[in-house]
């Protein structure tokens, strides 16, 4: 997606940003800028990216097609095209999957995506990786698993708001 805004965009920035985010930091904006130049699409090894990353990439293409306040139909394309390649669907699946998407990161006051905010203890218009890092923590908080016996039946129902916010909002369609 970086590569279709060009370099120095603000699609671009926010390709720069969103990858030092999801590195902890531990890549600069130098490195990151670095990084997008280098990257070809045939680097990728889609089989090693796990399930919960492909949405979370897809929400990203978005994000950063999105990062001017517009939405080109050669960004929309592109975005199509990703979703195919992550989740090695048909075209039409892609669309649909891109719809949903832009209807969720689209301006404006949506009740569902509130409530998914609220969820995982978000405030409005939070970057993918903050969407990311907070399901993560709630995960830490209320896994079943991480909970004594007794508590474990409301910290299943607990998760499954958790996972259906974090789902929501990263586009997964249900």
């Amino acid at each position: 997606m970086a590569i279709v805004e060009d370099m120095g965009s603000l699609g671009w920035d926010k390709a720069k940003r969103l990858l030092a985010e999801v590195c902890d930091d531990v890549v600069s904006n130098a490195d990151a800028e670095k990084l997008l130049r280098q990257a070809r699409k045939s680097d990728i090894d889609k089989s090693a990216i796990p399930d919960e990353d492909r949405q979370f990439l897809l929400r990203a293409s978005m994000e950063i097609a999105l990062a001017d306040g517009m939405l080109t139909e050669e960004e929309g394309d592109a975005v199509v095209g990703v979703i195919q390649d992550l989740l090695n669907c048909s075209k039409p699946e892609a669309e649909n999957e891109y719809r949903t998407l832009r209807a969720i990161l689209a301006p404006g006051y949506d009740p569902k995506r509130a409530s998914a905010f609220k969820r995982l203890g978000l405030m409005d218009a939070p970057t993918t990786a903050e969407i990311k890092a907070a399901y993560l923590k709630k995960v830490k908080e209320h896994h079943p698993d991480r909970v004594p016996k007794a508590h474990r039946d409301s910290a299943t129902a607990k998760m499954a708001e958790i996972n259906s916010a974090y789902d929501y909002l990263m586009g997964v369609s249900k």
